[in-house]
């Protein structure tokens, strides 16, 4: 899958924060500032702001999965990396509310984190006169915000969608990982016409997210993804074989530990 943990290269920086091994691909930097490129019109500090703004973004969502994991008493680890982040065995639990609890942690930490800086800022009123300063503000109320939103959609295999996959499968357990797949290539495509009619002036859903173009490319990726993994569930249901012992597990997934997050 393609936001399936990537090898480690000799160019990966590695390190220990909070007593949690973070490490971060090279392509997280080239997508990073592929992403927020436009700002490099403000001057080049300013796009290195908007790096470290997703930098730190991504590190409190993930250490929200593994702070989570760490309290139902998993030791999960931390992968940035071109396409994603990934908190590896944090939700590497049987109890299913629990492994729930660890996907809705990453949004919800950056939530809590928005709400107490808008709070801080709207309040309090501080005099900000500094323009660099007033940048990394915006940048991150912006990505502490919408992110974990869109982050919350039931698309596999974004944090809403391993709910949304918890959720049909504590429903069906024999039909739940399809359910959630095609409510995943459902809802990924919508997002995904919704954004190209807004980008060639068309009718768009009320308050449904739009992005640019990357974002486009994200969720016709989610779209495709999707779309493969239910044909690989139709094709092994249907098949007539299931091992008793997986009715809980997604068709890749060969051992309860392989959870992702």
């Amino acid at each position: 899958m393609f936001l399936d943990e990537q090898r480690e290269t000799t160019f990966d920086l590695k390190f220990r924060l909070f007593g949690t091994f973070i490490r971060i691909s090279p392509w997280f930097w080239v997508v990073s500032a592929f992403f927020y490129w436009s700002a490099i019109r403000l001057g080049p500090e300013y796009l290195l702001i908007a790096i470290l703004c997703v930098l730190f973004s991504l590190l409190l969502h993930e250490f929200g999965h593994v702070w989570m994991g760490r309290f139902f008493g998993t030791h999960g680890h931390i992968v940035l990396q071109g396409m994603c982040g990934l908190a590896i065995g944090s939700s590497s639990l049987h109890n299913r509310w629990q492994r729930i609890a660890v996907y809705l942690a990453g949004p919800g930490i950056q939530l809590i984190f928005w709400g107490a800086l808008y709070g801080v800022l709207e309040f309090a009123d501080p005099q900000i006169q500094s323009p660099h300063v007033n940048f990394t503000l915006v940048v991150l109320l912006a990505i502490n915000l919408w992110w974990p939103i869109i982050n919350l959609l039931p698309v596999w295999p974004l944090d809403g969608g391993q709910v949304s996959r918890e959720l049909f499968k504590w429903a069906s357990t024999n039909h739940g990982v399809r359910y959630s797949l095609a409510l995943s290539i459902v809802t990924a495509a919508l997002v995904t016409i919704n954004a190209i009619s807004a980008h060639i002036n068309g009718p768009t859903i009320p308050y449904m997210p739009v992005g640019d173009r990357f974002f486009i490319f994200f969720f016709a990726l989610f779209t495709i993804e999707s779309f493969v993994l239910i044909q690989a569930e139709l094709a092994r249901t249907h098949g007539g074989w299931r091992d008793p012992d997986d009715s809980d597990r997604m068709p890749w997934e060969s051992d309860p530990d392989d959870w992702k997050r």
